[in-house]
């Protein structure tokens, strides 16, 4: 099975280190990494206003319809609209500090993954990479969180 090039959006204020969580940060750095593991950075994607007010509606923001949840409520944090995640179609997954629960489905539904983990940027993605590679080529993923 070859393996293409795939983005990962980054939460981070200042491209050293994973440090807002998903409904706080204005941006993503979003990063290509090639078939043969080595990354760049590839532009810093800007998030719309919209986005950011309805990943923060508290449950009676939603209750109330005004996120398109039609009355049901969506919950905390949310990101509850489906269409808020649109902006990462073309990535594989997201990296962030903290992301809700809703926000964290809708991206599933896209097949786009979602990890909440905290440090430096060059560390984590060299984790994720090393993870995808192996899930790519159906190896056991057991004992790479201690692996270098």
């Amino acid at each position: 099975m070859e393996v293409k090039n795939y983005r990962i959006a980054v939460a981070s204020s200042d491209g050293v280190h994973v440090d807002q969580s998903f409904g706080e940060t204005s941006e993503f750095r979003i990063y290509v990494v090639e078939a043969d593991g080595s990354y760049y950075e590839e532009e810093i994607r800007k998030v719309e206003k919209n986005f950011q007010d309805h990943v923060n509606k508290k449950p009676e923001d939603c209750a109330t319809a005004s996120c398109g949840s039609g009355g049901h409520g969506c919950g905390t944090g949310c990101g509850g609209d489906p269409e808020a995640v649109t902006i990462f179609s073309d990535c594989r997954c997201v990296i962030c500090t903290r992301i809700g629960f809703k926000a964290c489905k809708n991206l599933e539904r896209r097949t786009i993954g979602a990890f909440d983990i905290e440090g430096e940027v060059v560390e984590i993605l060299a984790k994720i990479i090393q993870y995808y590679k192996r899930v790519d080529s159906h190896q056991s993923l057991r004992g790479i969180a201690h692996e270098q």
